[in-house]
């Protein structure tokens, strides 16, 4: 068990992280979790189909090898289970990948790898990814669910405008969703889990978790488009939509403004919240600066 000194300090280190992508410690809560882990898959061998069969031995179909800063990812195609996963929250996964499809995730990973040292923490928490059909032109889906602590579902926006912008803040987006389900493993974030707010993403109540999880995950896709704005890494195309997007994201937080002080959120849920509201600025001048 924990002691409380243990856990301050688990706190602290998370809260004092220079970005709020937390670098570094995607791999350290990823090497807990494989130390914790008991049917003899490791990191190396991790697939989705193995993971929900806890079966180190299960064949996963690998579509393609995708290297991920220092470590690599595996496009898997998906076992009836995971058909089945998918199919209920009404998300076609594919079976092989679309003309192209590889060569857009290689220009995705690349604007994620202008900002350094992030793909070295997405390569220790993204493992598989599994491609999802998108319901239309405009329009991109992605998924993640805490069962699969390695695992990213994304669509391909192929021939779209921004495609491979657009697609970094999918895989971004994920693996920041899986960052956070391991730091609630570690530390507590929600003091009341039954308790519910407003969410200004979805336009509904939603559990606070999730709240929190929304404004983890939107509050970094704004550092780093803030940090490939200012490093000059886009087209102007990709730049306007950045802008949009950040702007977007400073109107959705502003919803959240008295989320800080809910009691049903932890010391540390609060003092995280309140980082990540302080976090979120809104875009000025014609050229972002990184200081």
């Amino acid at each position: 068990m924990r002691t409380a000194r243990a856990l301050a300090a688990i706190e602290a280190h998370i809260l004092e992280a220079p970005q709020l992508w937390l670098p570094g410690e995607g791999a350290r809560l990823a090497g807990d979790l494989w130390e914790r882990e008991t049917f003899g898959l490791d990191s190396e061998r991790y697939g989705s189909v193995r993971w929900l069969s806890r079966d180190p031995s299960a064949v996963r179909r690998v579509l393609q090898l995708v290297p991920i800063g220092d470590a690599g990812a595996i496009i898997e195609a998906p076992d009836a289970t995971l058909v089945i996963h998918c199919a209920a929250l009404d998300l076609k996964v594919l079976s092989a990948i679309p003309a192209g499809g590889d060569t857009l995730i290689g220009s995705a990973l690349a604007l994620l790898n202008v900002v350094p040292g992030l793909t070295a923490t997405l390569g220790a928490l993204v493992r598989s990814i599994h491609l999802l059909q998108a319901t239309g032109p405009g329009y991109d889906i992605s998924h993640s669910h805490p069962e699969l602590p390695f695992s990213v579902f994304v669509s391909l926006p192929l021939g779209e405008p921004s495609a491979a912008l657009r697609l970094a803040e999918s895989l971004l987006h994920e693996a920041m969703h899986l960052q956070l389900s391991l730091v609630e493993a570690k530390t507590p974030l929600v003091a009341e889990p039954d308790a519910g707010g407003w969410s200004p993403w979805q336009r509904c109540e939603r559990p606070i978790i999730g709240l929190l999880h929304g404004l983890y995950v939107f509050a970094v896709i704004d550092e780093v488009l803030t940090e490939l704005l200012a490093r000059d890494a886009l087209t102007e195309i990709d730049r306007a939509l950045a802008m949009r997007r950040r702007l977007e994201i400073v109107a959705e937080a502003a919803e959240l403004k008295d989320f800080a002080g809910s009691e049903a959120l932890t010391p540390f849920g609060r003092a995280f919240t309140r980082r990540l509201l302080a976090a979120i600025r809104a875009p000025s001048g014609n050229r972002e600066s990184s200081s």
